[in-house]
């Protein structure tokens, strides 16, 4: 996981967490045909959707977590996490700000890790949640950063190097 602290305001940590995109993960999966026998399915859209869906929340409740190890004066994390976007008209790097939470220390306390997914996880102990879903696959989309002004000045502090 290729995450990075931006600061610590008021025992609250600022993270981000880069996350790779959609080709990052496999194309297909293993199952068996009719007969028995093992195969390679393709994932739909959908099903890719939900993967990378699950893929980015995990990042985020791992990268928290282990803050959290690391930072026993820390009480909440708020962390956002970035792909890369195709580059501006003018070659500058551009980043998608894809997912954004706050998460309290406290709520990690009895979450029941193994018992489900990663994106009910995240969902069920942020106190903020920013995400975007959108077309017929339910896929995650870059934030509209003109209704987030807090996350626009966060991406821009990471493409600028403050």
């Amino acid at each position: 996981v290729h995450a990075s602290p931006l600061g610590i305001w008021n025992a609250e940590a600022h993270l981000v967490v880069f996350a790779p995109d959609l080709a990052a993960l496999p194309e297909r999966h293993p199952t068996t045909t009719a007969a028995g026998n093992l195969s390679l399915k393709k994932f739909t859209k959908a099903e890719m959707a939900d993967l990378y869906k699950q893929f980015v929340a995990g990042l985020v409740l791992a990268t928290a977590k282990e803050a959290f190890a690391v930072a026993p004066g820390v009480t909440g994390i708020r962390i956002v996490a970035v792909r890369n976007a195709p580059a501006d008209v003018y070659g500058k790097i551009r980043l998608d700000a894809i997912l954004a939470a706050r998460v309290a220390r406290a709520a990690l306390g009895g979450v029941r890790w193994t018992q489900t997914d990663a994106l009910t996880i995240l969902n069920g102990i942020s106190t903020e949640l920013v995400i975007r879903i959108a077309g017929p696959s339910k896929a995650l989309a870059p934030i509209d950063l003109r209704t987030e002004p807090e996350i626009a000045g966060l991406v821009d502090d990471i493409t600028s190097g403050n």
